[in-house]
């Protein structure tokens, strides 16, 4: 696919999620802006179609929901279902459209580990969905190693802040979006370096 059409396709999917986004914490906080929210999805997603437009779409679109994710899990402490769920129907709709039957087999492996975790209340169901989108789009390797490097990135900002025993929420979307682009990054270099 054309980098341009692929970039200007994400940028719109980014402003579009980031429209509901700030319209989500409008009605929670009274407060919102709509730009805190669009620029980085917007230049993540400029970036991503530049780089690699073959997968863009496929792993752009959770990558861009994340982005819009991380700042509103950053400013309200929530991620909203009305990111996380159009984000999963366009990870099942690609893993559809491309007959990928494992990553649909291998995001349910990912991801029921973490439904538990939300079941025993230690992490959020928001979590929970933005881990399936990104579980769907990227596959069983490029997740885990996302999920890997967010949960580093996770414990370094809980030390960052002092918080060895974690007595406060700690916001888990921007770890999962800084996982989810290095992943997507270093993830195809790293399968040809291990021979897979």
């Amino acid at each position: 696919m054309n980098a341009i059409i692929c970039g200007a396709s994400l940028v719109g999917w980014a402003a579009f999620l980031a429209a509901l986004a700030t319209r989500a914490e409008r009605s929670l906080t009274g407060k919102s802006s709509f730009l805190v929210s669009f620029a980085p999805a917007a230049a993540l997603a400029a970036s991503v179609a530049v780089a690699r437009p073959e997968e863009a779409l496929a792993r752009g679109a959770v990558l861009v929901a994340l982005a819009v994710g991380a700042v509103a899990d950053a400013r309200t402490g929530y991620i909203f279902d009305c990111i996380t769920l159009p984000a999963a129907a366009a990870g099942i709709v690609i893993a559809q459209v491309a007959h990928d039957v494992d990553s649909a087999v291998g995001a349910l492996a990912i991801v029921l580990p973490f439904a538990l975790f939300a079941a025993a209340s230690w992490i959020g169901w928001g979590d929970v969905k933005a881990i399936f989108s990104l579980a769907i789009a990227f596959g069983p390797f490029e997740s885990s190693l996302a999920l890997f490097v967010a949960c580093l990135c996770g414990i370094v900002y809980a030390r960052a802040r002092g918080r060895r025993s974690c007595p406060s929420r700690i916001p888990f979307v921007p770890p999962l979006a800084t996982g989810a682009f290095v992943a997507f990054i270093i993830a195809r270099p790293l399968r040809i370096f291990i021979g897979g």
